[in-house]
């Protein structure tokens, strides 16, 4: 009697995280936290802020799209509870988390025009560059399940 009562609260227990969206904490298939229904909508209006961002003129604009957009996988890693002083610290504890090893290469690529902008003098994307990093960070932050 007393397992029946066991399996029946275990039931319960999934049945209420499922309902409300939540991963079970006792998960198999997730190593870590995934992203919670306010979390994604963050990274969401964001990513609309960004897609207005790179149709604005300029290649200023180009770059700050492409910085939004590192900050917005930064702001996903650290609500998985990724470890990690630095993004790059982040990501190189994070790739377990990708579907795939592609995914988390094309992460890092990402990853690295962001930093071409933010610290090489006089590096300035141009829209069609900028749109395709956009592209990148998109397929990554998707996959995370931000988008």
């Amino acid at each position: 009697m007393l397992y029946i009562a066991a399996i029946f609260f275990i039931f319960i227990l999934i049945l209420v995280y499922y309902l409300t969206g939540q991963s079970f904490p006792l998960s198999l298939t997730h190593k870590g936290k995934t992203l919670s229904v306010g979390e994604r909508e963050q990274i969401r209006q964001g990513w609309i802020k960004i897609q207005a961002l790179i149709e604005a003129p300029g290649a200023s604009a180009s770059n700050q799209a492409v910085i939004k957009a590192d900050k917005l996988l930064d702001f996903a890693l650290k609500k998985m509870r990724m470890k990690g002083e630095t993004l790059g610290e982040r990501l190189k504890n994070a790739q377990k988390r990708f579907s795939s090893y592609d995914i988390y290469d094309t992460a890092w690529k990402a990853h690295k025009i962001r930093n071409a902008v933010v610290h090489e003098t006089g590096y300035d994307l141009t829209k069609v560059t900028a749109r395709s990093v956009l592209k990148q960070y998109k397929a990554v932050l998707s996959d995370l399940g931000g988008i």
